[in-house]
C-alpha cells in the first residue's frame, strides 16, 4: 500500500471530526458528511479494488450503525456532540461483524491493520474533552471556538446500544429511513451472535419481521459477494429454507423466485447435499425450474429491479411491532 495512503488514513479519520464541529445543525448532512469520509478511509484497505462494491456496502451499513451510536443531538445549554472514538469502534465493530457473516476471515484481517495503521497515524488526544470543544470552547483540531446550539431539539433520538435494544415508538418514529434499518440490523445480527443455540435456532426465535430483515439482508450479502453457491456452502445455508417465505413476506416477489431457482439448481448439481431437505416443495422447485447450475441463478439475482432495501423499510415502518419495544 503507498505510504503516503497509510499516512493520510489518520489524517482522513481526524477530518472528519474537525469539520464535523461546524456541519452540527443538520444530522442528515453531517451523516452524509462523515459517511463520505469512512468510505475514504475504506478506500485506503489492502485489497479494496478487488471487493470494491461489497466493501462499499459494508461501510454504508456499519457507517449507519455506528453513527447513530456517537452523535447525540444537543439539547438546550449543551451542544450536539460526536465521539470518534464511539464511531470508529462501533464501525469497524460493524464490518468485523460482516466479515464474519460471510465467512470472509481476509476482510477481518485487513480491516485489523487498516484500524491499526490509523490509531498509529492519528494524533495524540488534547486534554480537552469532546463535548466541551463543541460547547463553545476553542477546537483543539481547528482552532476555532465553536458556538453552542442553544436551539437544538429538546428530546434527542435514542443512539447506540440503548436505542438498538430498547427502542420505544417515539425512537423509531423519530429515526430516519436512512438509519433504521442499519440500527436494527446491527441489533438483531449480535442477538444472534450471542445466542447459544446456533444462528438457525436463533433466527427461528425472531419475530417474522426480524428474521426476513436478517435473512434476505443475509441472502444479498453473500450472494453479491461470491454468488448463490457461497450462500449455500457458507454457515447461510442453514438459512436456506426461511429464505423464500422472507422474500415474499417483504413483497420482493422477484427475488422470492430467483431463490426457488436457486435452490432447485443446487439441489440438482448437488444431489448428496444436507443443506437443505429435498422436501415436497423443493421438488416442486425442481419440476418447475430447470436451471443447470446456480451460477445461472446468480446472474438473474443480479439483474433484478425490485429496490430490496425500499421494501424492507416499508414493511418496517409498517410493522413497527415485529421491531421495537412499545
Amino acid at each position: 500500500m503507498d505510504a503516503k495512503k497509510l499516512g493520510g488514513i489518520g489524517l482522513t479519520i481526524v477530518l472528519i471530526i474537525a469539520v464535523v464541529w461546524w456541519r452540527m445543525s443538520n444530522r442528515a448532512d453531517d451523516s452524509a458528511f462523515i459517511k463520505a469520509e469512512a468510505l475514504k478511509v475504506v478506500a485506503l484497505m489492502e485489497g479494496y479494488e478487488k471487493d470494491k462494491v461489497l466493501l462499499d456496502q459494508m461501510a454504508e451499513r456499519a457507517h449507519t450503525a455506528a453513527f447513530d451510536k456517537a452523535y447525540e443531538m444537543g439539547r438546550r445549554r449543551r451542544g450536539t456532540t460526536f465521539d470518534e472514538d464511539k464511531y470508529l469502534d462501533a464501525f469497524f465493530r460493524s464490518m468485523a461483524m460482516q466479515a464474519d457473516m460471510m465467512s470472509r476471515p481476509d476482510l477481518k484481517v485487513a480491516l485489523a491493520n487498516l484500524r491499526a495503521l490509523g490509531d498509529e497515524e492519528a494524533p495524540a488526544e488534547s486534554e480537552t474533552s469532546g463535548e466541551d470543544r463543541v460547547a463553545g470552547t476553542a477546537n483543539a483540531l481547528t482552532g476555532v471556538d465553536v458556538p453552542v446550539e442553544s436551539d437544538a431539539p429538546p428530546e434527542p433520538v435514542k443512539t447506540g446500544d440503548a436505542a438498538s435494544a430498547w427502542m420505544t415508538r417515539a425512537d423509531f418514529d423519530a429515526v430516519s429511513d436512512d438509519q433504521l434499518e442499519g440500527m436494527l440490523w446491527e441489533h438483531i445480527s449480535q442477538s444472534v451472535e450471542s445466542s447459544s443455540d446456533g444462528e438457525v435456532a436463533a433466527v427461528k426465535e425472531l419475530s417474522k419481521g426480524e428474521r426476513m430483515l436478517y435473512v434476505t439482508l443475509g441472502v444479498e450479502v453473500e450472494v453479491n459477494n461470491g454468488g448463490f453457491d457461497q450462500f449455500f456452502t457458507n454457515s447461510s445455508g442453514g438459512l436456506t429454507k426461511m429464505a423464500v417465505p422472507a422474500f415474499k413476506l417483504v413483497g420482493a416477489k422477484k427475488y422470492a423466485t430467483v431463490m426457488r431457482r436457486a435452490i432447485a439448481a443446487y439441489a440438482r448439481t448437488n444431489p448428496k447435499q444436507k443443506i437443505f431437505k429435498v422436501d415436497k416443495t423443493v421438488k416442486g422447485y425442481l419440476k418447475k425450474y430447470k436451471d443447470k447450475s446456480v451460477d445461472k441463478v446468480d446472474d438473474a439475482f443480479y439483474a433484478v429491479k425490485e429496490d430490496l432495501r425500499a421494501l424492507r423499510v416499508k414493511y418496517i415502518r409498517d410493522n413497527p411491532d415485529e421491531f421495537i419495544d412499545q
